[in-house]
């Protein structure tokens, strides 16, 4: 057999074979089309594809079905798959490959990485009449979080009109659909079914299901779902920055350093402090000389860094907190600036192996859930050893755009796998500084001016916009 062995081995031993009935259809229907071809196609091609089918269909009808039997089938049905679309290359007459009725491909969470996906495979189905595209969000927006961080502290530029971008009407046209819901629970299983459960107790179905819910954050970056809430919890924490007397901002990774050139931005004899838990800023994926390049920067502009310490009671008391090595910070407004939590609570409902312990989801390289072959996870979520940036999800898109495809038969590609990313990373620090670091050659580092140009001024607003499609 010349199919690749990926997508043999990628099949999952200990739970029964989804694919199987599928793909003895899709066979069968596969020997009628070359049946109905073969005056028209190379003897020697009908001899391949005749012995190839005739196994697969012999096998497919095994009870239960082996690891063989499947693989056989499954070989069989991506080889013919090929043989048919050089053929019709050729002679575009010939019938289409038999599908299954109409099939739900069904993405959840409206993010950078759901909004990649969901971008990927309307292009790849847009003339599709047997699947539909289903984005499940609760926001009928698209939030930009760089742009949110200066948002939240200022009112200049009225970020808010342009960092909240509403999803076009053209999501809702020919086969693409936008529920504005949340899932609650996932259900897959061959005799129950598999369909993902909302908040408003509807069930939809799926063939395919994509999960990328994004992170959920605290602080001012922990949003209300609708724009209403959204508008109002900007206007809330304003104020709260604009009254404070002093701040201090617990975790020194990106959200920190950004958050402290923002306030120093508006206010530069505002006492800002950042606490971090390592004994330098950022963490240990970026080069000592980089991360040391961005304390010197940040405390060039008057924030005060406390390294190799924490805070375990971020209320301040008397205009201050103490850190566990008993240090003194003054502070009347303390911000949680620690990182995300993965958004991943409902996936839990798939059974208590399918996230860590820290709650990402488990995947294999194909990006597939490990007992769940039929489900994709990409984003934040995913455990990968990789920096939890939103200019990882284009990759991640790409792959899963390739697999669903091959799942439901519209891609002879076949299975591939992630690779990962390369690590880059532009910090603002403030509207006309920053800095930057590229994991390529001997490894680059920017300042200043392309930092600025690159994001601090603009904040990548349009790009996303446009890249996203909104």
């Amino acid at each position: 057999m010349v199919c690749s062995p990926t997508l043999a081995r990628d099949t999952d031993r200990r739970t029964p074979i989804p694919y199987h009935a599928i793909l003895f259809q899709k066979t069968k229907g596969l020997c009628g089309f070359f049946v109905t071809s073969r005056n028209v196609i190379s003897p020697n091609i009908l001899a391949f594809t005749s012995l190839a089918t005739t196994e697969a269909v012999v096998l497919s009808r095994m009870t239960p079905p082996d690891d063989y039997a499947y693989e056989v089938v499954a070989c069989a049905y991506h080889n013919l798959l090929k043989v048919q679309h050089v053929c019709k290359t050729f002679f575009t007459f010939l019938p289409s490959i038999p599908t299954m009725s109409s099939k739900n491909i069904v993405i959840v969470g409206g993010g950078t990485a759901g909004l990649n996906v969901f971008n990927g495979l309307t292009a790849k189905l847009a003339t599709s009449t047997t699947t539909s595209i289903i984005l499940v969000t609760p926001r009928p927006h698209y939030t930009s979080l760089p742009a949110t961080i200066r948002m939240v502290v200022t009112a200049e530029g009225e970020l808010e009109k342009h960092a909240l971008m509403s999803f076009p009407e053209s999501f809702n046209e020919g086969n693409k659909k936008v529920v504005l819901a949340k899932v609650v629970s996932i259900e897959d299983d061959e005799t129950k079914g598999r369909f993902v459960t909302l908040d408003n107790g509807e069930k939809i179905e799926f063939s395919v299901l994509v999960l990328a819910p994004g992170s959920k954050w605290e602080g001012p970056l922990d949003f209300p779902e609708s724009v209403d809430g959204q508008l109002q919890w900007t206007k809330d924490w304003r104020e709260k920055f604009a009254k404070a007397k002093s701040v201090a901002l617990v975790g020194g990774g990106a959200i920190g350093i950004e958050l402290s050139g923002e306030l120093k931005d508006q206010w530069p004899n505002k006492p800002v402090t950042i606490v971090q838990g390592d004994a330098l800023l950022l963490n240990k994926t970026y080069p000592d000389r980089f991360r040391k390049d961005i304390e010197r920067r940040v405390v060039k502009r008057g924030v005060k860094v406390i390294k190799d310490d924490f805070v375990d009671d971020v209320e301040p008391k008397e205009g201050k907190i103490t850190t566990r090595k008993g240090v003194a910070v003054e502070a009347d407004l303390v911000i949680p600036t620690r990182g995300p939590r993965p958004n991943t609570k409902f996936i839990e409902s798939l059974g208590s192996d399918t996230l860590t312990d820290s709650g990402f989801v488990k995947v294999k390289p194909t990006l597939q859930l490990a007992n769940h072959p039929r489900i994709f996870a990409a984003g934040d979520v995913i455990d990968y050893a990789e920096q939890k940036q939103a200019a990882k999800a284009p990759n991640h898109a790409a792959i899963i755009v390739n697999n669903a495809l091959s799942l439901i038969g519209e891609n002879p590609k076949g299975l591939i796998n992630y690779k990962g990313s390369t690590e880059l990373i532009v910090i603002t620090n403030g509207k006309n500084g920053g800095a930057g670091y590229f994991d390529i050659l001997w490894g680059i580092s920017i300042g200043d001016w392309l930092s600025s140009l690159l994001k601090s001024k603009t904040l990548m607003i349009e790009m996303s916009k446009n890249s996203l499609k909104l």
